[in-house]
């Protein structure tokens, strides 16, 4: 099975997507969620755009001046992310699409994270920007209180309740190709051609500890039936958002997709990126 891990964001100190029951899901396609995950996030998601290369991405707004999203993204080691185009497009807004003005020292093309060695974001892949004008609302931050669930070096940390699991989002790869073996599908390639903003859902399965700090997985198994999703290429930014206390919040961001447990790929195949939920005879 393909793991997605993501930078864990608690109120306390990966790569669009794809899924799992139809190469094309227009509820979950540059939609807003509704039913029980109507507000689960989708509404506090905003895309970065690129100027130099058109890239997009996307990130989480926590505050009325800030947004969450990937350090990996190309942000660079000093600090600044420059030529960015911040947006809520229509499909996010439900009506016109809203721009955000960049400011950083008189310069208009230039926005700096806070803290990048500091605090709660140290060794992570956790960024924050601040940006000139509001955001009209944020969303709050999840916290480990809650009914216990995963144990993490002495500490109990609840991920989730009611059996609703996460909502994911990302800008990435559609679902591609479908990866078979001696007829059996295994999981399906990524198609670059379909690049837009999605949400899906997942089950947080538990968390591992790294050089980015503690971070949360989940699997790709197909349990969960429609709207199972996993994290693709370019979906790294997007948000992790946990139910707690009747309100969806923001729990961390994609931050990898990790490779199948049983092994490495077999060496005389060539390698591929896909979501992979049985590995056998491709691996060894």
């Amino acid at each position: 099975m393909k793991v997605a891990l993501l930078s864990i964001l608690f109120a306390s100190p990966g790569p669009g997507m794809i899924f799992f029951d139809a190469a094309n899901m227009p509820g979950n396609t540059e939609t807003a969620p509704t039913g029980p995950y109507a507000n689960s996030g989708w509404q506090f998601q905003i895309v970065t755009t690129r100027q130099n290369g058109g890239e997009q991405y996307l990130g989480t707004i926590i505050s009325p001046k800030h947004y969450l999203t990937a350090a990996h993204v190309g942000l660079g080691s000093s600090g600044t992310m420059d030529r960015e185009i911040i947006t809520q497009p229509s499909y996010i807004t439900g009506g016109a699409e809203k721009v955000f003005t960049i400011r950083n020292s008189g310069n208009p093309q230039t926005i700096q994270w806070l803290d990048p060695d500091d605090g709660m974001m140290k060794n992570t892949d956790l960024r924050v920007f601040e940006i000139w004008e509001t955001f009209p609302s944020y969303a709050e931050l999840y916290s480990q209180l809650g009914s216990p669930d995963v144990e993490v070096g002495g500490d109990i940390i609840s991920f989730a309740e009611d059996g609703e699991g996460l909502v994911m989002t990302g800008y990435g790869d559609g679902r591609g190709a479908t990866v078979t073996l001696s007829g059996v599908t295994k999981g399906w390639l990524g198609n670059v051609a379909d690049r837009r903003a999605r949400w899906g859902r997942n089950i947080v399965d538990g968390v591992t500890t790294s050089s980015q700090g503690l971070l949360l997985y989940c699997d790709f198994d197909g349990t969960l039936g429609q709207s199972e999703c996993q994290a693709a290429n370019k979906d790294s930014g997007g948000g992790w958002f946990i139910k707690d206390g009747g309100t969806w919040k923001i729990a961390g961001i994609n931050f990898a997709v990790d490779s199948y447990e049983y092994g490495p790929p077999n060496p005389n195949s060539n390698g591929f990126r896909a979501a992979i939920y049985d590995g056998a005879g491709l691996y060894y």
